[in-house]
C-alpha cells in the first residue's frame, strides 16, 4: 500500500476546522504548552499560556496561565496550540 501525505499549514488546517464544524460557533484559544503536572501517556494534566481567544469570558485570561487536560502526543514548548471545540445549542 502506497500512502500519501499532504501537510497543511498552521492557517489552512483553522480554515478546514472552520468549515467541518460550521464556522461562526467555533471557539478556540491559542497559547503555549508550559508543562505537565501529571502525565500516563497519553493522558496529560499540564499548564498553558493563553495567547488569544475568541470567548469573551476567557478574555480575562489572556497573557496567564491556565491548567488543561486531555490525551495528547508529545507536546512541544515552542510549538503554538490551539483548543478548538464548538457549543452546539439544544433548541
Amino acid at each position: 500500500m502506497n500512502l500519501k501525505f499532504k501537510t497543511f499549514t498552521l492557517k489552512e488546517c483553522l480554515f478546514l476546522l472552520y468549515l467541518y464544524y460550521g464556522g461562526d460557533n467555533l471557539n478556540y484559544i491559542k497559547g503555549n504548552y508550559r508543562s505537565s503536572i501529571y502525565e500516563n501517556s497519553p493522558f496529560v494534566i499540564g499548564l498553558f499560556k493563553v495567547v488569544e481567544t475568541n470567548m469573551e469570558d476567557m478574555e480575562d485570561f489572556v497573557g496567564k496561565t491556565i491548567t488543561f487536560k486531555g490525551n495528547f502526543d508529545t507536546l512541544n514548548q515552542n510549538d503554538m496550540y490551539f483548543f478548538l471545540w464548538k457549543e452546539y445549542s439544544s433548541s
